[in-house]
């Protein structure tokens, strides 16, 4: 099952998706929560304390695991020459945290550096 919470700003989107969550993770399911919003702050309305949010490493970031994944043997650097299908079937889990109540976070877009552009503490 997919659920995506959308609508305009302001309107407690964030609060409805980390409440579904984490009732449907005490429910017994395992929930991959992805928080696609600049502000990112899921991480609060699913309960993650603020260091563990910060411990999540944006994949752009992340350049040992993209020549990994990427590179062609003998092709040269993979940034001009890459795979088309590199395995990411384990990302999601690799670059999440933990939550409570079977949640797992993971953000879509900024990562880390988010929580401290978006100045919230």
């Amino acid at each position: 099952m997919k659920i995506a919470v959308a609508g305009k700003g302001g309107v407690g989107k964030t609060t409805v998706a980390g409440t579904l969550a984490r009732l449907l993770g005490q429910d017994g399911l395992s929930i991959l929560a992805v928080d696609a919003d600049p502000s990112y702050t899921l991480w609060s309305a699913l309960g993650i304390p603020f260091e563990e949010a910060e411990k999540i490493v944006p994949l752009t970031e992340n350049e040992g695991l993209l020549k990994e994944r990427l590179e062609i043997s003998g092709a040269g650097s993979y940034k001009e020459v890459f795979k088309l299908n590199p395995k990411v079937d384990d990302l999601a889990q690799k670059f999440a945290i933990s939550g409570p109540d079977n949640v797992t976070l993971r953000h879509a877009s900024q990562g880390t550096n988010a929580i401290s552009r978006s100045g919230y503490r």
